[in-house]
């Protein structure tokens, strides 16, 4: 089922007005059954749900706003013209996460398949170090622009690790690495990313 993204955006004002209303209230099941029958509106409800944390997820592994709206576009049509293969195994959204880090990775020559939950799309204040005594409070923006900084290796593993929540044995998997270079690329990761931190706080 090949989907224009464009077209999708494109409506009747009162009908789109409507429909909207009308979608608002469905169930994400019901959504993607009229998605995958073609009903436009449906389409576009499922983008507004899962539009921002898609983008931020492609901004967090492409590391540049040129890129990450490139990756925000493909995610989104594979999303679309594969809908009819989602079986309803697992979260729909878990679903949609996997096409995007997908094509993540295949943007950062990476091979293996994952799935993530944003941690940092979940909270609206994240501390991921402590500087002597004191603790360093950093938003969900600030901390994803310290991370974009971070060169595509070592942000990789930070993201999968300590955003994502998976071990070293995983990751080494995804990335086709060995366990051991995981360990050092996530340390060397975390050194350089309290250094970028550290320097943004006039520390």
């Amino acid at each position: 089922m090949a989907v224009s993204t464009t077209n999708m955006l494109q409506l009747p004002e009162k009908k789109k007005e409507d429909d909207e209303k009308g979608n608002d209230i469905l169930p994400i099941e019901v959504l993607i059954k009229k998605a995958i029958e073609g009903d436009q509106p449906a389409f576009r409800r499922i983008y507004e749900l899962y539009a921002g944390k898609m983008y931020s997820l492609c901004h967090r592994y492409s590391g540049n706003t040129g890129f990450a709206d490139d990756l925000f576009q493909d995610g989104f049509i594979k999303v679309f013209n594969n809908l009819q293969s989602y079986k309803g195994l697992g979260s729909f959204e878990g679903w949609v996460r996997r096409i995007f880090v997908n094509t993540c990775l295949d943007f950062l020559n990476l091979k293996k398949r994952v799935y993530s939950s944003d941690r940092i799309e979940q909270n609206e204040d994240i501390h991921p170090l402590i500087d002597g005594e004191k603790e360093i409070h950093l938003s969900k923006e600030e901390l994803l622009k310290a991370i974009q900084q971070l060169p595509d290796g070592y942000r990789t593993v930070l993201n999968l690790c300590l955003v994502e929540g998976y071990n070293h044995k995983e990751t080494a998997e995804m990335l086709g690495i060995n366990e051991g270079t995981s360990k050092s690329q996530l340390s060397k990761a975390r050194n350089k990313l309290q250094e970028i931190i550290r320097k943004s706080h006039g520390r």
